[in-house]
């Protein structure tokens, strides 16, 4: 292990080339108004600062955006914070200090065209010290050139679990961010996350291209009380559900592993007079941010939800945690147990279990597998559509449809990402930046046709002359 590796217990070395501890001390409190540094901040700042790549275990609740919201504002150029979930953007961008939040944009599905546009213009023209944006986002090539232009200095990959293929939450385009890294210059690059073993953080830094030196806190938490209470069967779990709920106080979260398990246990918990609710990723999308927002202003005391109402929780104050059903890994039991409590004050972490949890535990594994029918569905769609040797568009829409109809099962989105993902990493294929589906081409007044031989070809193939525009498909405008 790295000698910069640190834990909680372990005293923060001063690195040649950063700011002194009490340099970081006074921007830390004229910015975000603390007098003190918590846990293992100092250590990763203090090597960010260095220019020392990192990869940062820090607990939930534990201040892990601080580690790039502080560089960010005393680094040179942008900083880039790829974030997975819009909810998480927008919370952490609306709860910076206001010198700060003035120096400080997203970029997400969530923005009209127009202030995209805007927004992205302000990006490349450097007037934000830190932007944050999804890693689909990076798959687009103008953008990555816009932010090249900035002259970005940290990368920052947030809930880097999402890079592991040991991950809890995979997310395939973290891995495309080995690649596009090298292309914004020369950046340090930060991993953040909850929970990683020694393996997923090896994993983490083959992905993103860079040996990362560790900074691992302590994920121990003396707020967060744990209990496992074995039940004779699902029934008495229900039983006990709604003891729990009706007996503590406060906010609390109910992890179940189905949706329509979901849907019944909130149903069963407001028959008892309980405010519950359910969440997951069925829900239409406005419904789903309505329910969030009614569970962040306390108008829904509990809601029950699918691990899909995980990353974009940062509710100070819940109180207690109950897994209905056991979670698939002990790292995403820690990820989501530890969503309780942030606000430092005692909070319970309740594990219900009866003797079939374990059996349907090894199914649902086994139906979230990937299936060797599949795979090899996917990857003939994909060789019938891209000639071998050779680079053509290859819309995944289409190619996941083709797969479905081909291999005569449940074939969805995420699978055909996750196959291409797992395609690519051995060496069978190589996804290259994604292409719109059509582009807005406009020729000035003054375009010199008979000159350029580029535009003369547009103009050819478009029809377009000197002052005229118009949208054409993108990929027969490549041919």
């Amino acid at each position: 292990m790295p000698p910069s590796c640190v834990t909680m217990s372990t005293a923060v070395n001063h690195h040649p080339g950063a700011p002194s501890p009490s340099d970081l001390r006074a921007e830390l409190l004229r910015l975000f108004g603390h007098r003190q540094f918590l846990g293992a901040q100092e250590a990763v700042i203090s090597q960010v600062m260095a220019g020392i790549d990192t990869v940062a275990v820090m607990p939930t609740g534990a201040g892990k955006s601080l580690c790039y919201q502080l560089p960010a504002m005393l680094l040179p150029g942008v900083t880039v914070v790829i974030s997975p979930l819009i909810a998480l953007m927008k919370d952490q961008y609306d709860s910076l200090p206001a010198d700060v939040y003035e120096r400080t944009t997203f970029i997400n599905s969530s923005l009209d065209i127009e202030t995209l546009r805007e927004r992205m213009g302000e990006i490349f023209a450097g007037r934000y010290k830190l932007v944050y944006c999804a890693p689909e986002r990076l798959r687009q090539q103008p953008f990555v050139d816009g932010l090249r232009r900035a002259d970005v200095s940290l990368v920052v990959v947030d809930e880097a679990h999402c890079v592991s293929m040991w991950g809890h939450d995979f997310r395939p385009d973290y891995l495309f961010l080995g690649k596009v890294i090298p292309s914004l210059g020369s950046p340090i690059v930060l991993a953040l996350t909850a929970t990683a073993t020694p393996e997923m953080r090896d994993e983490i830094s083959e992905q993103l291209g860079r040996k990362l030196a560790p900074v691992v806190a302590s994920v121990f938490r003396p707020n967060l009380y744990y209990e496992v209470e074995t039940l004779p069967d699902k029934q008495d779990k229900m039983h006990r559900l709604v003891d729990v709920c009706k007996n503590e106080q406060g906010s609390g979260v109910v992890y179940a592993r189905s949706r329509e398990t979901c849907e019944q246990l909130a149903a069963m918990l407001r028959r008892a007079g309980v405010k519950a609710a359910h969440y997951h990723a069925g829900l239409p999308a406005e419904e789903r941010s309505r329910v969030q927002e009614s569970f962040m202003t306390d108008r829904t005391r509990v809601i029950v939800a699918t691990i899909a109402f995980g990353m974009g929780i940062d509710k100070s104050n819940v109180r207690f945690i109950v897994h209905f059903s056991p979670p698939d890994t002990l790292e995403g039991y820690v990820q989501e147990s530890g969503r309780a409590g942030r606000d430092g004050r005692p909070a319970r972490c309740v594990l219900l279990i009866s003797p079939g949890d374990g059996r349907n535990l090894s199914r649902w594994s086994r139906q979230e597998q990937l299936k060797v029918d599949d795979l090899r569905a996917i990857y003939r769609e994909v060789k019938r559509r891209v000639p071998e040797g050779k680079a053509a568009f290859a819309n995944l829409e289409e190619i996941e449809k083709q797969a479905r109809e081909a291999a005569g099962s449940q074939i969805g989105d995420t699978t055909v990402r996750v196959a291409v993902s797992l395609l690519e990493k051995v060496g069978l294929i190589r996804r290259r930046y994604d292409a719109p589906r059509d582009v807005w081409i406009a020729l000035s007044r003054d375009a010199s046709l008979d000159s350029d031989r580029v535009v003369a070809g547009l103009t050819e193939v478009t029809g377009l002359g000197p002052g005229q525009s118009g949208r054409f498909d993108t990929a027969p405008l490549a041919d």
